[in-house]
């Protein structure tokens, strides 16, 4: 079925169905240009939607296929940090998952990495939860390892997202998931974040 629905098909549309309307015409020609629009923008914002949803879904399903995964950003402090549990929830589910940080060599005693080149694996996906300055740096590192799979950590902050790494993915190939959180799709997801994910696909904050 094509989706591509041009304006004039859509005033033809409701013209057709109006053409035996007892209304004056010009009231008529009124209601049919308004009709018009409110159809034509409603029907190809769902199909937009649609879209960036199946393209989001369709990474995420990559991101999550990798097997092994670091998590930058994991913090010595845990608390409020995002790397902590999440990489703990990698963990739970299986993967071969390993935590960076620069400044700490252990962390919830699992052995901690002061960046990708020093993690002795074949890294294939890596999940951004560093601070969004420090996102850029963590991309770079990716284009020399050749890891191509990068979701950048971003619920209803600015989490780790930055424009400037995003637009480095863009021009060297990498996928990037520049928001929402593995948390939301992984094993048994739990409540909040199940919630998370319906405001945040509402409002259309999910994007690739």
């Amino acid at each position: 079925m094509d989706f591509a629905l041009h304006y004039t098909d859509c005033y033809n549309i409701i013209v057709s169905s109006l053409k035996k309307s007892f209304l004056p015409h010009t009231f008529l020609f009124s209601i049919v240009e308004n009709s018009t629009r409110m159809f034509y923008f409603s029907f190809h914002t769902k199909i937009y939607l649609r879209t960036v949803m199946n393209n989001y879904q369709q990474k995420v399903e990559a991101f999550l296929n990798c097997k092994n995964i670091a998590v930058a950003g994991v913090s010595r402090k845990g608390g409020t940090s995002v790397g902590n549990p999440i990489y703990k929830k990698f963990k739970s589910a299986g993967y071969s998952v390993f935590q960076v940080n620069p400044k700490a060599e252990v962390i919830d005693n699992d052995k901690c990495y002061a960046n990708l080149k020093s993690i002795p694996s074949n890294i294939e996906a890596v999940m951004v939860c560093t601070n969004p300055n420090d996102s850029l740096h963590v991309v770079k590192e990716c284009k020399e390892l050749g890891i191509k799979n990068i979701w950048f950590h971003k619920t209803m902050g600015n989490g780790s997202y930055s424009e400037k790494a995003i637009e480095y993915c863009r021009k060297n190939g990498i996928n990037a998931i520049e928001s929402g959180c593995p948390m939301m799709h992984l094993g048994n997801v739990d409540f909040p974040h199940k919630c998370m994910h319906f405001i945040l696909n509402f409002l259309g904050k999910l994007k690739t």
